[in-house]
């Protein structure tokens, strides 16, 4: 008797959900499509090199969005701090609300913005000159889709010599413009079972943590990120067609949150 063997490419989906604390400094954290989610610079010459304590200052900063997902709900924030609040007077607790940026395609730019802090220079009483130290941190949330197709064999170990359309091995998702994203997934084949190997990365140089904990991101805020709540994502989906693999995953610390040790995680599911 002739037995037939059913050999298919199936289309692996992952969904992650994060949220992100981008630190900023004196230029771009990176950039283009597939990078970084949001980047900050500071806009040259505001503030300029050198204020007296009769101005006002002002810091503008430069915000691009180099990922694919639009930033800009009710909780995304950009906050300055790093200096003295005997220094520079002004309301910068609560930081301000993260414009509405659209996610890049690849023939469209992501969105760009220029948020800008005021405040006033306090009087100097005790000396000639003092330095300010600015830093920029944006807090919000990102998501990650990442697709492929994926070798499933049912029979790996048939003798016929007949060829077969595809091998299982290790896959590469491609671009996903986010800064948490899968790096590659790898299939091993087994008599009716495929396991799958999913290896996730985050490569955009911010801090990832759970998004219930979004404003614990305010550097301003007495309450401080817990060791559980960092660098934890939230995988939502992971399907192979139309069949939602999660419950068949093992490498979840809690629910659906994976844990990133020096920014990596894994999880390995299963296909029947």
């Amino acid at each position: 008797m002739k037995q037939k063997i059913l050999l298919g490419i199936g289309i692996l989906s992952v969904l992650i959900i994060l949220a992100s604390c981008t630190p900023g400094g004196g230029q771009n954290v990176g950039g283009g499509i597939g990078g970084n989610g949001l980047t900050l610079s500071w806009v040259p010459n505001v503030p300029p090199l050198q204020l007296y304590d009769d101005q006002q200052f002002e810091a503008d900063v430069e915000l691009t969005n180099n990922g694919a997902y639009t930033i800009g709900t009710s909780l995304d924030r950009i906050y300055i701090s790093g200096f003295s609040r005997e220094r520079i007077t002004g309301s910068f607790t609560d930081g301000q609300q993260l414009p509405p940026l659209e996610g890049q395609t690849r023939t469209v730019s992501g969105g760009k913005d220029v948020t800008i802090f005021k405040g006033n220079i306090a009087f100097l009483n005790t000396q000639n000159s003092y330095t300010i130290p600015l830093t920029a941190t944006a807090c919000y949330e990102y998501v990650t889709e990442a697709g492929g197709n994926i070798c499933i064999d049912p029979a790996p170990f048939t003798t016929s010599k007949r060829a077969k359309s595809c091998t299982a091995g290790t896959i590469t998702l491609g671009s996903q413009g986010a800064p948490v994203k899968v790096s590659s997934a790898t299939a091993e084949s087994s008599p009716g079972k495929t396991r799958i190997t999913i290896s996730i990365s985050n490569t955009g140089g911010g801090e990832a943590f759970k998004k219930e904990t979004l404003p614990k991101c305010n550097p301003y805020s007495s309450a401080r990120i817990e060791f559980s709540e960092q660098d934890v994502i939230l995988v939502e989906e992971i399907n192979i067609g139309q069949r939602d693999l999660i419950g068949t995953c093992t490498g979840f610390m809690e629910g659906k949150h994976v844990r990133l040790l020096n920014g990596k995680g894994q999880l390995r599911c299963t296909y029947t």
